[in-house]
């Protein structure tokens, strides 16, 4: 019993530990994007020790390190951002479309001779690597990455279409809101076996990939944004977003987010405060629960403090 309660311990302190990499992650990232160019020191060579330095104590979110790669590049370090690359592409599946979406960064680097040759020279020997040691997670990458594209372009798109077809009829615009709830739940019932299946909810850790996380974000930020079944989605999803949270797959804001949407559609008030706008930027008014104990709540999970324009 004894080393039992030892060992939760432990697995407390690990938990914390690997969750506060999320802030300081965003710390160094900040720090470096107000420095200068890396030969002429300042802010950057101080975020860049800490990034350093967080890589070397904890899992870093491989999503964070894209953000770096443009930061790195934009500071002229080039070692660094070699460095990162090459980690991205051989143990995080990092392909060449995906480096297309840093339209910048791609329009440079294929600009310069010499860093196009080196990228493709790379890409080709780690992309082999990746592809013969995760092989047996690629279907579950692509599974992904498909409900990205049944929210989007399925989903979203279609059922559009026929909402902007009835404009003015009300009850058509009621039918197509029911479908289109329907048509989320099914793929929120598809993550949720999936989750069950894996004994644990699909995330960039787990599954060696840098792109996990944000689709899986998706199919969770569509069905707990709508009251439909929202009791039944937050039973079927719980148990894995914490284990999630605790084991620092995600992000303690992620958490807290799904909380807020969880409670705001099934009592009308948020938890945490961190529901501020909707998913077409228009700015929310959400009631906070003993809004001003908030702050001590978030801070219990690992979370900053509010900011004071984010209150009412």
């Amino acid at each position: 019993m004894k080393k039992l309660f030892l060992f939760l311990i432990l697995l407390s302190q690990i938990s914390r530990a690997q969750n506060k990499s999320y802030q300081l992650c965003d710390s160094a990232i900040m720090l470096m994007h107000t420095g200068n160019n890396v030969m002429e020191g300042g802010k950057y060579r101080q975020g860049l020790a800490l990034w350093n330095s967080i890589n070397k104590t904890y899992m870093v979110n491989p999503e964070k390190k894209t953000y770096f790669l443009d930061v790195a590049w934009r500071n002229k370090d080039i070692e660094s951002f070699k460095e990162n690359l090459e980690n991205l592409i051989k143990d995080y599946g990092f392909e060449m479309n995906d480096l297309e979406k840093h339209q910048q960064l791609y329009d440079e680097l294929k600009a310069n001779r010499v860093m196009w040759d080196w990228l493709n020279s790379v890409y080709e020997k780690n992309h082999k690597l990746y592809l013969s040691k995760y092989a047996d997670n690629l279907w579950l990458v692509q599974k992904c990455r498909d409900y990205v594209f049944i929210n989007e372009k399925i989903i979203f798109d279609v059922v559009n279409a026929f909402r902007w077809g009835g404009a003015n009829d009300e009850s058509q615009q009621h039918k197509v809101d029911s479908i289109q709830q329907q048509l989320s739940w099914n793929v929120f019932v598809d993550l949720f076996e999936l989750s069950s299946q894996l004994k644990h909810l699909p995330n960039n850790f787990d599954c060696n990939h840098f792109s996990v996380n944000s689709n899986v974000a998706n199919v969770l930020s569509e069905n707990l944004s709508n009251k439909y079944k929202i009791e039944e989605k937050w039973l079927l999803i719980r148990p894995y977003l914490k284990s999630a949270f605790t084991e620092g797959k995600i992000a303690p804001l992620s958490y807290l987010y799904y909380c807020d949407l969880y409670s705001n559609n099934a009592f009308g008030y948020q938890i945490y405060g961190t529901i501020t706008y909707n998913r077409n930027g228009e700015k929310l008014t959400v009631p906070i629960k003993d809004e001003e104990s908030v702050n001590a709540r978030r801070a219990a999970k690992g979370v900053g403090p509010m900011k004071t324009s984010n209150k009412k």
